[in-house]
């Protein structure tokens, strides 16, 4: 697959872009998810202590990269809003593809990296 730059796979409940070249997409590709179980679990344990109100909360996913964790925890019904933030113009670009195949109501999306001072 080294000349596919991207494709795009549709799972239960949402569409996933990816580049099966990288790690990540890989990950998609041979197992159909990248870490959905942890994010799963992450939100169980939230939702128990009480940080996921009934309404749900916002999240702040910082290192984005392509969206899967966006989308998952978007998917969990608990999760009402992600702020994505993400430094790499490719991965953003797959996020809004992700965002948009799988009907979830658009983001917002900050292009910037985190550093310290």
């Amino acid at each position: 697959m080294a000349n596919v730059t991207s494709m795009t796979m549709k799972f239960d409940d949402h569409f996933m872009s990816f580049s099966p070249n990288e790690y990540i997409g890989r990950s998609i590709f041979l197992s159909g998810d990248f870490d959905r179980k942890l994010a799963d679990e992450l939100v169980a344990f939230l939702s128990r202590r009480g940080y996921l109100p009934g309404s749900g909360a916002t999240v702040l996913e910082i290192g984005a990269n392509i969206g899967t964790q966006t989308v998952y925890f978007c998917r969990s019904g608990k999760v009402a809003k992600v702020i994505a933030v993400e430094p790499d113009p490719r991965n953003l670009s797959l996020i809004r593809r992700n965002v948009a195949l799988s009907r979830l109501s658009p983001l917002p999306l900050v292009q910037s990296e985190m550093r310290s001072p």
